[in-house]
């Protein structure tokens, strides 16, 4: 009976860290087409009758920049940035990733508890609940990502060959989020205070992954330091692909060190979800 998979939501024989990383594979792969159809058409129901409509994916994060940007720019007298580029396009080039993982993450870590409804009127893997707010974040990320753009060439920063590795970290980003997205959402559903200290969390962790002010400032050491954090990896690669002309292949250390780290995750993330599985199904 080994691999074998129950009727519905509820979870396989086969509880083994390779058998749940193999399960949950196949499930997300299995539904990658139902999973971006639900997460487009869930943004447009939230779109529908309002006037700006889909306005917002680009309004939204340009009101947020503005306060970040009056805060250190004119408050703080923040002026430029290395190479002279100004604070406005660095800020923009790393809080617009942010914004992705910020969002991705606070909503995979409630999904299944939020889908309760849906999952018990229709079979959808539990697995890809967690994956349809990741693309759903994605979406709105790859609009602001147009923007950002022609906002950079217009400032007069050069933009460089570098920026076809941007694909590349937007990658990185989405594959650490389904990973995040695996563990929190079954955390979250059998212990519901996780998603109240996540949010605390993420806010320190936006001021200490390089987002909204460097740190490169720091000494060498706690730079170092905080550059093993994956999310710093994400936000600095943006930057260096828009802004500064790097490459991931430049630091290859650093690269492997954040893909091991997403491995992991995501094997984590897998045996959790599948072991706990049982029990949050009882708990929607």
């Amino acid at each position: 009976m080994s691999g074998e998979a129950k009727s519905g939501n509820s979870y396989l024989i086969d509880k083994s860290i390779i058998g749940c990383v193999r399960h949950v594979s196949r499930e997300l792969f299995a539904n990658r087409m139902r999973v971006w159809r639900l997460a487009r058409f869930e943004k447009k129901a939230k779109q529908s009758g309002t006037f700006f409509s889909s306005a917002w994916n680009i309004l939204n994060p340009a009101f947020q920049i503005f306060v970040y940007w009056f805060v250190f720019s004119v408050g703080l007298n923040v002026k430029s940035m290395r190479d002279g580029v100004p604070y406005a396009v660095w800020l923009m080039s790393g809080i617009l990733p942010w914004f992705f993982i910020n969002g991705s993450m606070m909503q995979s870590t409630v999904s299944i508890v939020g889908a309760a409804g849906m999952l018990k009127s229709i079979k959808f893997p539990l697995s890809a609940v967690p994956a349809k707010s990741v693309v759903a974040n994605l979406i709105d990320h790859l609009w602001t990502v147009l923007i950002l753009v022609p906002v950079i060439l217009l400032s007069g920063v050069r933009v460089t060959a570098s920026i076809l590795y941007l694909p590349y970290y937007m990658l990185a980003a989405f594959a650490f989020l389904i990973s995040f997205g695996l563990l929190a959402s079954a955390l979250d559903t059998v212990f519901k205070d996780f998603s109240q200290f996540l949010s605390p969390i993420l806010r320190l962790t936006m001021y200490i992954s390089s987002v909204v002010w460097s740190i490169d400032n720091l000494s060498p050491t706690l730079s170092s330091l905080m550059r093993l954090n994956p999310l710093t990896y994400i936000i600095e690669g943006y930057r260096d692909s828009l802004l500064y002309a790097g490459s991931p292949f430049a630091q290859p250390l650093r690269t492997l060190g954040f893909w091991v780290f997403t491995a992991l995750l995501y094997c984590l993330g897998s045996f959790i979800h599948c072991r706990l599985r049982e029990k949050f199904v009882d708990e929607i």
